[in-house]
């Protein structure tokens, strides 16, 4: 099992990387969701609750329960640095390989007989295009360094 502090600096590491590669719009996203935290549950009785109130607002432990509803809040807590890292996985399993595997499959596809795929962008200013093409080849080559970033993501989140 890796360390809090291994995990952050891995952590740091890939989103340098996604960075370095045109991708920050995934290390924001990663970001956000952290920052809203995890959520969680918690059941708390109705003489948990008074005795809180009569307290001003601070529990003494322990809280002797007495019959009575319950009542469950939500709360959010932080991620630790491991499951910030899981989350970061994931995001790069989303947004890099899943991503060329779709790309690999529209180019088998549709572009096996034409030999290549073209995009052509219209939401630009008038006049101006661009246009983006996918050929099979291509397509093959990004889905072999896919599966090998699929394997090492795989090797990484069983150390975490």
């Amino acid at each position: 099992m890796m360390e809090l502090q291994e995990c952050e600096q891995i952590f740091n590491e890939l989103a340098a990387m996604l960075r370095d590669h045109g991708l920050s719009w995934v290390c924001s996203q990663v970001d956000e969701y952290i920052q809203i935290g995890k959520t969680q549950e918690k059941i708390v009785s109705k003489a948990e609750i008074l005795a809180i109130k009569r307290n001003g607002g601070i529990p003494k432990l322990p809280l002797k329960s007495r019959r009575g509803a319950n009542t469950t809040f939500t709360s959010t807590s932080e991620y630790n640095s491991q499951e910030k890292l899981l989350i970061l996985i994931d995001a790069i399993q989303q947004a890099v390989i899943n991503t060329c595997n779709m790309e690999y499959e529209v180019a088998k596809s549709l572009g096996g007989q034409a030999g290549q795929i073209i995009f052509l962008h219209r939401d630009l200013p008038e006049g101006k295009t661009i246009t983006s093409k996918i050929t099979l080849t291509e397509a093959e080559s990004r889905q072999v360094h896919a599966e090998r970033l699929q394997l090492l993501l795989s090797e990484l989140r069983k150390e975490i």
